[in-house]
């Protein structure tokens, strides 16, 4: 899982084995190490709920986004690419929260593109 945090904006991108793990264990966490005990690290987990929306909770050096699993079922189940909400966190504030299927990279980088999904743009691409 790529995690990008811009303001209080987050993007997740998501490989295939990603999605898998969360819909097969219902959750899926990345952890930044700064350190060796529990608060030295970040970590970021998504997580189904059987909420009507979606919800953030941060507690413990701990992000959770919590996925409703009919949005979850819908994203999954066809070719949308990613799913997104504004989420209130009080005092008149919001986190708009984006999470994507991740594409394979088309230009030349040697980024590793193992487990992304197949991009609908390499046939366009000459």
């Amino acid at each position: 899982m790529k995690i990008r945090i811009k303001g209080n904006h987050l993007r997740f991108r998501l490989r295939q084995y990603d999605l898998t793990t969360l819909c097969n264990s219902g959750s899926i966490v990345e952890r930044i190490e700064f350190g060796e005990t529990a608060d030295e690290q970040i970590s970021f987990s998504l997580e189904i709920s059987n909420d009507e929306n979606m919800t953030i909770v941060y507690k413990n050096n701990r992000v959770q986004i919590f996925i409703p699993r009919d949005l979850l079922d819908e994203w999954t189940n066809t070719e949308q690419v990613g799913i997104a909400g504004d989420i209130a966190t009080g005092m008149n504030r919001t986190v708009s929260v984006l999470i994507e299927k991740d594409f394979a990279c088309l230009d030349a980088n040697e980024e590793d593109n193992t487990g992304t999904y197949p991009n609908p743009l390499a046939n366009c691409i000459k």
